[in-house]
């Protein structure tokens, strides 16, 4: 089975996908932080620091502000790194876990079987005996008729003495019966035998595995990377600068959140789709194997109905033993072809039903 087949494309896609969405983020972080090393560095350089000492003390030397990004979200994963801005400002940032919640589709893929049987076909000839009316014409007796014969006969008569005896031919007529005979059809039972090449069909118990999903709306946990940035005062500062800086920390924390709530949206309209495209394919799996399946019983239906009809042209009596057999057999098949495409339907209703959860999912 190639990659296309199973789904590994697919399946790689979606977690390319959030992968590429970690990467991203961790991009978009490492520019804000950049900035604000960069924006703190030219205040450094461009603010008038002895000018605004003099106006009082704001900030004390060894102070920090900004205590990370909304405060403690997670274990710290990074020892803090310090840049040393200028001569003004130390910055530390640590790398933090951080949670962003996610409600997406959670799709859990449960091993289902479907068992059904199978034809396997093999051609053989056989012999059929059986018998065949066959007519024939048959002399018979169907009457009788008169006939007249005629003919001459002798007859004496004695006349006594002296004449004697005389005697003379006289005519003669006789009638006597004479059988009328005809040739009359009659149907005999002839036995026939002849050798016909006919399917022979054994039943086997197949299974096929496929992924059912199961889907169910879930809060999902993608761990990020994040920096908590803190700056620490090296010297006295006075108001402005003090004001100035806090700033420039606010604003970035500020771009961070935002960037942590776009990110939610920005997992749910680039995974889903490839999640959706994940369980097409493996629908298309069951539908592929369904038209195979349904192909082979169709083939095999036709080679049946075919060795029937061969045995109407040969004149074999439907009440034969192996014509109602394979009467029998058509009925099975046909049966069990349907059996199998019922099965396949229903699997395919109920995969239906969870992609539509997914897709439902991409407008809530």
């Amino acid at each position: 089975m190639s990659e296309t087949e199973n789904c590994i494309v697919e399946e790689l896609a979606h977690k390319e996908a959030i992968q590429n969405i970690k990467n991203e983020f961790a991009k978009k972080i490492e520019e804000i932080v950049n900035n604000l090393k960069e924006n703190t560095e030219n205040l450094t350089e461009e603010f008038e620091y002895e000018q605004d000492l003099a106006r009082g003390i704001a900030t004390s030397a060894g102070a920090t502000i900004g205590a990370g990004i909304g405060g403690p979200i997670g274990a710290t994963v990074g020892g803090a790194v310090g840049d040393m801005i200028g001569n003004l400002f130390v910055i530390n940032v640590d790398q933090v876990d951080h949670r962003v919640v996610v409600t997406l589709p959670a799709v859990t893929m449960n091993t289902t079987t479907i068992s059904f049987d199978t034809p396997a076909v093999t051609m053989k000839d056989k012999s059929i005996i059986f018998d065949v009316p066959e007519p024939r014409m048959t002399r018979q007796k169907v009457g009788e008729k008169p006939e007249v014969i005629s003919g001459m006969e002798t007859q004496c008569i004695d006349l006594g003495w002296p004449l004697g005896k005389q005697c003379a031919d006289v005519p003669t007529t006789t009638v006597r019966w004479k059988p009328i005979y005809a040739d009359i059809p009659t149907i005999e039972m002839v036995e026939k035998k002849i050798v016909i090449t006919m399917p022979v069909i054994e039943m086997m118990t197949q299974e096929f595995k496929y992924d059912m999903p199961t889907v169910e709306m879930k809060d999902q946990d993608f761990v990020f990377s994040l920096p908590s940035i803190t700056i620490k005062f090296t010297k006295d500062a006075g108001q402005d600068l003090s004001n100035e800086i806090k700033t420039i920390n606010r604003d970035s924390n500020i771009e961070i959140s935002k960037l942590n709530a776009s990110m939610k949206e920005n997992i749910k309209n680039k995974t889903t789709p490839l999640l959706l495209d994940l369980m097409n394919c493996k629908r298309k799996l069951i539908l592929v194997k369904k038209k195979q399946l349904l192909v082979k019983y169709d083939g095999d239906i036709t080679t049946v109905r075919n060795a029937i009809s061969n045995l109407k042209i040969n004149n074999v009596p439907e009440e034969d033993n192996d014509f109602v057999e394979k009467k029998n057999e058509l009925k099975r098949l046909m049966i069990t072809r349907n059996l199998v495409e019922s099965q396949f339907d229903e699997a395919l209703e109920k995969f239906d039903a969870q992609i539509k959860k997914i897709a439902d999912s991409l407008i809530m």
